[in-house]
């Protein structure tokens, strides 16, 4: 059945401070079900062959997006019974009223992604379940009907093997399919429409630009704006690309390929015409940065852009095959960046690199800007970093773990052994992976319990050693990933929330944990997940050998115990958070070690409060480090000393506690290591949880490399307010 998905507004009392307790006034998604409309329903596909098939184009003559496959895919949706039945049918014309919405109000929205062939030939879509969420938030912004993405991509299979013959075998070539949803009701004034029409086309393509692979120029556009704050450039709409032509057009006829779209008194990068950018600075202590900005709103979150972040966060992280010919030294930034640093960093010979990512575009590599009257000239070729790279061999293309030649540390042996003794009680990484997308921004009922000073007996304890009766309650979170040899691991911290029984008011059996969503994100978006997990065409025989599931691991360092987690009970995606739960059992059997829950402020701490932040490192630290001790499966552990640096908001902006400013991320000092990720960050004096770690981040060259994680108070964003439940009771 269709949801129809509406928001209310929870307002929380104000502090002492005078602002609300939390960041900022809080959203709830509501869902209720309406039992007269309906989803869309891949079972009731209905196929229409042609019965006058076209001839195949050559590779060699593509131009991209003029050649369509035979087939297409249409739903049609009313209001007043929702989504009808799916139909394959010849491509051809469609027949609309003139007086259909979309002429006249732009009520139209699209996506683009793509299906390929690999070196066995065989066919797998990237990242669809991507641009079915981005799809989604777009619909939702010009009040067009949203529907099941996991449905979509059902029927997206169905039309891709019906014409996978089109799909080119040629290297840097693919089928690019286009979904397009408009407003089809024949009515003047602007309204949502009662009718609307989705379909999907295909089209053989190559490279987008006519150059094809070669470097590209762009001519820095101040003359017209892409987007606005609070306007519709972080959605994809037909209405956001028709006002470019013109200025794409005067770019083409100055000599430049497409324009660069800056914005405001100080010419900020934000798009190219039909990608998002990426420029890599060699900043003077010897870092190379990799800057990309920030997604403020006027950015269109592209899925190209998140997987190139995710590749060169992952070969930063070490917990990824490295990628050849890429320094050590980096650091990825998501940070405003503006023509002037770039032309500077030209001039002084730090310019490394600037490229732009799509899907359509894939990774292209600029060699100049035209900007106020002149060229701005960047390295190409075997000076860059990401647009060329040495030809990696095929067999360093995967993660280490997914290797069966690569050794298995320890601690993987001890998280494999265990998801195969546990086989059947861990719940599929698939179902969790599903319940992180399905469950963003969901309130549980239940309350946080607000501990901004909590009594000495339940303040953070900073002693690391392991203590037979109660831990201190950090754990180890690990999601883990097999098919037959080959297999995937990624592990981070987290800890235990105090989440009382609602039914006794007493500490609950049943534990809530919190813990980051990156690592997660990054086995879902390994090579093995797609292979195994993502591919529509894998056999259901290869499909019963997957094994999966994600683990709390806790115990003494020689023999830790392993609980499956049975739920990711909320995630909050732009802060990098996962709530998860564990069976009522799991973490509280006979002759288990008690794992007490920690603290958690609701209120920031100001720059400056001296902080405790849990430490992981994987190799046992030098003798003259005093303060690691051995943690489990091999691992070291340390409360180190810190400081709160500052706070950004969501637009990038500085940030301070104690106004109404939305706070939402903190940076502090000293920079974590890889598996320190999830893992709290405490207010030393009061023995509170303020934050959580999510990794490194470069804002400025000025400021540096700063630790970076989200504030406490982001947690209680996934929790009901306390006594809201009592409140309903009455």
């Amino acid at each position: 059945m269709s949801s129809l998905k509406s928001l209310r507004l929870l307002s929380s009392p104000l502090s002492r401070s005078g602002r609300p307790s939390l960041a900022h006034s809080r959203w709830v998604s509501s869902v209720s079900q309406n039992p007269v409309t309906g989803d869309i329903e891949p079972s009731k596909l209905k196929t229409i062959t042609t019965d006058q098939p076209k001839e195949l184009p050559s590779s060699s003559g593509l131009v991209f997006g003029r050649t369509f496959t035979d087939h297409m895919l249409t739903i049609p949706w009313k209001a007043t019974t929702g989504w009808g039945p799916p139909t394959i049918q010849p491509y051809g014309p469609l027949s609309l009223p003139p007086s259909a919405t979309v002429f006249h109000y732009a009520q139209e929205i699209f996506e683009g992604l793509k299906a390929y062939r690999d070196a066995t030939g065989r066919v797998t879509m990237f990242r669809p379940d991507m641009n079915m969420k981005r799809m989604n938030t777009s619909a939702q912004r010009v009040a067009l009907p949203t529907f099941n993405g996991a449905a979509l991509i059902e029927l997206l299979k169905s039309l891709i093997r019906k014409d996978k013959h089109w799909i080119p075998d040629v290297p840097g070539y693919s089928l690019y399919i286009r979904p397009t949803l408009i407003g089809t009701q024949p009515a003047l004034g602007v309204q949502p429409p009662d009718e609307a029409l989705l379909f999907v086309i295909c089209s053989p393509v190559g490279p987008y630009y006519p150059t094809g692979f070669k470097p590209i120029a762009l001519y820095g556009t101040t003359e017209f704006s892409r987007a606005a704050p609070g306007g519709i450039g972080a959605f994809k709409l037909g209405a956001n690309y028709a006002p470019g032509v013109v200025a794409q057009r005067e770019a083409a006829a100055k000599g430049y390929a497409q324009n660069l779209w800056l914005h405001g008194p100080d010419h900020h990068i934000t798009e190219v015409g039909t990608m998002n950018t990426m420029v890599v600075f060699k900043q003077p202590n010897g870092v190379t940065e990799l800057v990309t900005p920030p997604l403020d709103g006027m950015i269109l979150p592209g899925v190209t852009r998140d997987s190139v972040l995710a590749l060169a966060r992952d070969h930063i992280s070490g917990q990824s095959a490295p990628i050849d010919g890429l320094t050590e030294k980096l650091v990825v930034s998501e940070r405003p960046v503006t023509m002037k640093e770039v032309k500077e960093a030209s001039q002084d010979g730090r310019l490394v690199e600037f490229f732009g990512t799509g899907t359509a575009a894939v990774i292209s590599t600029v060699d100049k800007i035209g900007y106020l009257g002149e060229d701005v000239h960047i390295p190409v070729g075997s000076q860059t970093v990401f647009g060329n790279p040495p030809k990696i061999p095929r067999e360093a293309e995967r993660y280490r773990s997914e290797h069966p030649q690569v050794p298995i540390p320890a601690l993987n042996k001890h998280i494999l052994s265990s998801l195969s003794l546990r086989e059947g009680k861990a719940t599929a990484l698939r179902t969790l992976v599903e319940q992180y997308t399905e469950r963003h921004g969901r309130v549980l009922d239940a309350s946080l319990v607000y501990e901004s000073r909590p009594s000495e007996g339940r303040k953070t304890r900073f002693e690391s050693g392991f203590n037979l009766e109660e831990d201190d309650g950090v754990v180890m979170i690990a999601h883990a990933l097999q098919h037959g040899a080959k297999h995937k691991v990624t592990v981070c911290s987290g800890f235990v929330l105090n989440v009382p029984d609602k039914s006794s008011g007493s500490r609950s059996k049943q534990k809530i944990l919190v813990s980051c969503a990156h690592t997660l994100e990054e086995i879902r978006n390994s090579r093995l997940a797609r292979d195994v997990l993502s591919n529509p065409f894998i056999s259901s025989e290869s499909q019963d050998q997957v094994k999966s599931g994600s683990f709390v691991i806790t115990g003494p360092p020689s023999s830790p115990t392993f609980h499956p987690i049975s739920a990711i009970a909320s995630s909050l995606h732009r802060s990098d958070l996962l709530v998860l739960s564990t069976s009522s059992t799991t973490l509280s059997e006979n002759n288990d070690v008690r794992i007490r829950s920690l603290p958690v402020s609701p209120y920031p701490a100001h720059p400056g409060t001296p902080i405790r932040a849990h430490f992981v490192v994987d190799t046992k630290p030098d003798d003259s480090e005093e303060g690691w001790t051995p943690w489990v499966g091999g691992t070291w552990r340390k409360w180190v000393k810190g400081m709160v640096v500052g706070y950004k908001d969501f637009a990038g902006r500085d940030a301070q506690p104690g106004t109404y400013d939305a706070l939402s991320h903190l940076f502090f000092q000293p920079l974590p290591t890889p598996g320190s990720s999830g893992g709290p960050i405490v207010d030393e004096e009061s023995g509170a949880v303020v934050g959580v770690m999510l990794g490194t981040r470069m804002d400025n060259r000025i400021s540096g490399v700063r630790g970076w994680g989200v504030p406490s108070e982001a947690i209680f964003e996934m929790f009901s307010l306390p006594g809201l439940e009592l409140k309903r009771k009455k």
